[in-house]
């Protein structure tokens, strides 16, 4: 049963201003030591020591990514190596409730691997622990700012604009000579206006 004294929707009882895979460890633990029910704490201490948690600045578009490993045949989960988070995320986010309310989502993801033995994405499952333990279930709901901190701190250097509509898609710390050469050749397209006429601006 969930502790009395703590509610797993009160994120105060997390560390502040979470930056360090040391921090992201600390919200972890005390998920698993303080809010986890006994069946599914004992689930994610099976495998929780294994698993590698880091911060990778490849991630963009996502913020955190729990991976794992199955059998194509079976679609048994064989292995969950790693828990990835996107390095700027963290560094940059002002909300720390958002950044908890990331790691939570993917320890659900672990504890769902772990508890089905197959991938369940986001399906009934996954929301269904999200609920029970605080995590918002809704994908698209959390306000995320740390873009808008990283650009007005001049961190990034660049963006990509759709010349159609102005809109701007994505913020760039640099461009490769792969990235321009696809802006030229008009290898994307902005699916709001239907338009691949997209240029590099300088910020």
């Amino acid at each position: 049963m969930l502790d009395p004294k703590l509610n797993p929707f009160d994120y105060n009882i997390y560390p502040n201003n979470i930056t360090t895979v040391g921090d992201i460890k600390e919200v972890m633990n005390i998920l698993i030591s303080e809010i986890l029910e006994d069946d599914d704490r004992n689930l994610i201490l099976s495998k929780f020591g294994s698993v590698e948690i880091k911060l990778n600045g490849r991630l963009k578009r996502s913020l955190g990514r729990c991976f794992y490993q199955y059998n194509r045949n079976t679609r048994e989960i064989l292995d969950i190596p790693k828990i990835d988070f996107n390095k700027d995320y963290m560094l940059y986010e002002t909300n720390n409730d958002n950044k908890i309310d990331t790691i939570i989502h993917e320890m659900m993801h672990m504890l769902c691997y772990l508890k089905y033995n197959e991938p369940v994405g986001h399906d009934y499952r996954w929301k269904n622990e999200c609920k029970k333990y605080g995590c918002k279930h809704e994908l698209g709901t959390k306000v995320i700012g740390y873009k808008s901190e990283m650009k007005n701190n001049g961190i990034y250097k660049y963006a990509l604009r759709c010349k159609n509509c102005g809109k701007i898609l994505e913020y760039k710390k640099t461009i490769t000579k792969d990235y321009r050469r696809k802006v030229e050749n008009h290898y994307w397209i902005h699916n709001k206006c239907n338009s691949n006429d997209l240029e590099i601006i300088k910020l």
